[in-house]
């Protein structure tokens, strides 16, 4: 069962994906000079940036390995981010009539949503198989320091 500390809220208005558990991040690199970025509870300076590898479900319930690079650490957030910023950059969509992320040329399936307490969160998988990789790799807007933008490419 996945808890909403270990969710990823999908944040249509968030520039970064951003990881509040150290030990969500399979490559991590400490930093104290990362740019403050702007939240919900006020301006605030990430302590480290890295890639955060997750298992998202499709809708008919295949899973598929998710690789955010260049993830925000930021510990006192209580809920991990997913970018919609991202995933708009990427050519994605959030489908509310098919609770998915899709590709917007070839509408493909990228993974699953669903709506817990009024927001929505990605579908994660408790199996760490996986048989297609989606990997964020394309620069954000200007509020993200160059050296950190995440980026979105898909692998497969």
């Amino acid at each position: 069962v996945t808890t909403i500390k270990d969710s990823w809220l999908v944040d249509t208005g968030a520039h970064n994906h951003i990881a509040h558990n150290r030990t969500s991040f399979t490559e991590y690199n400490p930093s104290d000079s990362l740019s403050e970025i702007e939240t919900a509870s006020g301006t605030v300076r990430p302590i480290g940036s890295g890639t955060v590898e997750l298992q998202g479900l499709q809708s008919d319930g295949k899973v598929v390995k998710l690789v955010l690079q260049s993830v925000l650490h930021l510990p006192n957030l209580p809920v991990n981010l997913f970018s919609g910023t991202a995933i708009r950059e990427f050519g994605a969509y959030v489908c509310g009539r098919t609770d998915t992320i899709r590709l917007s040329k070839g509408d493909q399936e990228i993974v699953a949503i669903e709506a817990r307490s009024g927001s929505l969160f990605l579908k994660l998988a408790a199996s760490q198989a996986s048989s297609q990789a989606f990997r964020t790799s394309k620069a954000l807007p200007a509020i993200t320091p160059t050296s950190i933008a995440p980026l979105v490419t898909i692998e497969t």
